[in-house]
């Protein structure tokens, strides 16, 4: 069960392009099918597929609950809104904005666990990616929104095997792998 790779390349793209400095928007990705509908070889034909594509905005919950609790359930109600509707997810993909330091050190271990790395004075802020489809395949990749290295995009990482804790670098990667089917939350 999969779907094209140009279509895959298109979205992975779009979440690593779709990012400006300071917005501090993250961006959903989903592709699904009509539950059990596949074409010859188990591949999908692209007009079987929708696509539902979300800005989620962690830094503005209406609850007040933190923005990965934030991020997290609006992952879960994507998927339950696809489930309802006879939907299953062959691909998700997120891009999550957040703030780096390439070479961590003391200083910014102790702001990171504060929740304050931002006011680190190496820091660069950075669109991390993470996507993952039912036939197991994930992708990762970064791209720097400032510092040094704006603009530029790391070489999109393709994994494969079994799932490994962290190997998406957010933490939002095991709701993602749940949404396809691959385990996590």
């Amino acid at each position: 069960m999969s779907i094209p790779e140009d279509l895959i390349m298109r979205h992975l793209n779009m979440l690593l392009s779709s990012s400006v400095p300071g917005s501090a928007l993250h961006h959903l990705h989903i592709v699904s099918r009509v539950a059990g509908a596949v074409g010859p070889l188990g591949l999908s034909f692209e007009q079987q597929l929708e696509t539902d594509i979300s800005a989620i905005a962690p830094d503005s919950p209406a609850s007040g609950e933190r923005p990965e609790e934030f991020i997290a359930r609006s992952i879960r109600a994507a998927g339950a809104r696809l489930v309802d509707q006879g939907r299953e997810v062959l691909f998700a993909g997120l891009s999550e904005e957040g703030w780096f330091v390439e070479r961590m050190d003391a200083l910014g271990r102790r702001l990171q666990r504060e929740g304050r790395l931002a006011e680190h004075p190496d820091v660069v802020e950075a669109t991390g990616v993470y996507a993952a489809c039912r036939d197991g395949r994930r992708w990762r990749g970064r791209r720097w929104l400032t510092g040094p290295k704006a603009g530029q995009s790391d070489d999109l990482e393709l994994l494969v095997g079994r799932p490994t804790r962290g190997e998406g670098r957010l933490f939002a990667e095991p709701f993602l792998l749940a949404l396809v089917g691959l385990g996590g939350v």
